[in-house]
């Protein structure tokens, strides 16, 4: 009965013997495929990030444009005006010169 228990006891030190070098290399098949999956969720997690920055980078451009407009707009606005004045100014100082010949003659 010992023997036989000897032997079993053999038998599986044997086995598992064998088996550990197998079992090893499964653990690092493991780990490696974990690294490769972490690797992959990192560079999905990057590239939603990336997206998301890009997004909010064409929603500035976009509203940069927009004030742009805007500032050209109200620049030829005050480019209008500054005509309009113009021509008002050269406008009152040609009444300004007819009405002083005007008295002059009346002197």
């Amino acid at each position: 009965m010992i023997r036989v228990a000897a032997a079993l006891v053999l038998a599986f030190a044997l086995a598992f013997a064998g088996a550990g070098p197998a079992l090893a290399q499964a653990g690092k098949q493991e780990r490696e495929l974990a690294d490769v999956e972490k690797q992959l969720k990192e560079r999905r997690n990057e590239e939603t990030r990336l997206r998301d920055e890009a997004k909010a980078r064409e929603k500035e451009v976009a509203a940069l444009r927009h004030r742009m407009i805007e500032a050209a707009d109200a620049l030829q606005g005050a480019e209008r005006r500054i005509t309009e004045i113009s021509a008002e100014t050269a406008r009152l100082e040609a009444d300004e010169k007819e009405i002083a010949a005007s008295l002059a003659a009346q002197q």
